[in-house]
């Protein structure tokens, strides 16, 4: 039975720390098994079909995150009828300015936590290195007090970061540590919620799920998100996207359902990319969130997309700490 977010909201303000140490291993609280997607995937199993290995699995994610946050960078706060343009995006698409912001360091931190740190220590650590790629206020001050506890945040910063938890061999521990990642600043339930939620889609898709399982899984969480409706059409969602793509907010209420919903509509990286642009203000976050689901589900991209990520790439791997468990030579 489909747990009522809204009384998930009201519990005591203590649990909005959500994990717990038993022994080495943390676990997922009883009120918080309702995040997995066995109830809502009929086909979904323990021992997953076309499962893309680990090494490949990370050098997608991290490409995909990167490149859809560096395509989105010069779009970021823009007005619609500047990012309305298919075309134009399209072809202009890593010939301007752009570079990679704060999304793309917070991925790698992300990685970096899994293998050698805490979520915190990994975050301070990496905005030490990069502190002038575009931070959000409260996250920059976060950083800067080390005595500084989670803020509360519903911000999409807590999804955007959380990709490369998804190479986790089970979906248990994908919700555990998306959830542990997400509450060193982004405590809030929707804050929370939306790394899970981005998380699992993710894992899924690294495991052979389709689209469908993907939109089915994420509007139980968002129902009363139109965007992500199943039953949808196309000219519906060109109105809600219009209508959409005018507003400026940062929150993952926002911003991981019309994600989702540009990955869904997609037909190539590339495509997805240029979707989330033209839908979201916060385009920089919006296409890296979309980028990693289309990146570990389309598995390619383009001539030009590659050549951008030849530009980039030194940068970005050099962010990764050396002594990783993954082979980084396939980035």
């Amino acid at each position: 039975m489909f747990l009522n977010f809204n009384k998930f909201k009201k519990q005591n303000k203590n649990d909005k720390i959500i994990i717990e140490n038993n022994t080495e291993k943390v676990v997922i609280k009883k009120e918080y098994d309702w995040l997995n997607p066995q109830t809502y995937i009929p086909n979904m199993k323990t021992e997953y079909m076309n499962k893309i290995d680990k090494d490949t699995a990370i050098s997608l994610i991290i490409k995909g995150v990167s490149l859809g946050d560096i395509a989105g960078s010069i779009y970021e706060g823009r007005f619609s009828d500047e990012r309305n343009n298919y075309k134009k995006i399209i072809e202009t698409m890593y010939h301007n300015d752009e570079y990679y912001t704060d999304d793309t360091v917070m991925t790698i931190a992300t990685f970096n936590a899994l293998n050698t740190s805490s979520y915190e220590y990994s975050y301070r650590e990496m905005f030490n290195k990069y502190p002038n790629v575009g931070y959000g206020s409260a996250f920059k001050r976060w950083c800067i007090d080390k005595k500084a506890t989670a803020y509360n945040s519903y911000g999409n910063g807590s999804a955007m970061r959380v990709g490369p938890i998804a190479i986790l061999d089970n979906i248990d521990d994908v919700i555990n540590e998306a959830i542990k990642s997400a509450s060193v600043t982004h405590n809030h339930p929707e804050g929370i919620k939306g790394a899970v939620i981005i998380a699992v889609c993710t894992h899924l898709l690294i495991n052979g799920f389709d689209k469908d399982d993907i939109l089915n899984y994420a509007c139980k969480y968002y129902s009363d998100e139109d965007i992500l409706s199943p039953t949808l059409t196309l000219d519906e969602y060109e109105k809600i996207r219009k209508r959409i793509s005018t507003i400026y907010s940062v929150t993952c209420m926002h911003t991981v359902p019309l994600a989702i919903r540009c990955f869904y509509e997609s037909d190539n990286y590339e495509d997805c990319i240029t979707k989330a642009i033209m839908t979201s203000m916060d385009a920089d976050t919006c296409a890296a969130i979309a980028g990693c689901l289309a990146s570990v589900y389309y598995k390619k991209f383009n001539i030009n997309t590659i050549n951008a990520w030849n530009n980039y790439k030194k940068d970005i791997i050099d962010m990764i700490e050396k002594d990783t468990n993954y082979n980084i030579n396939m980035l």
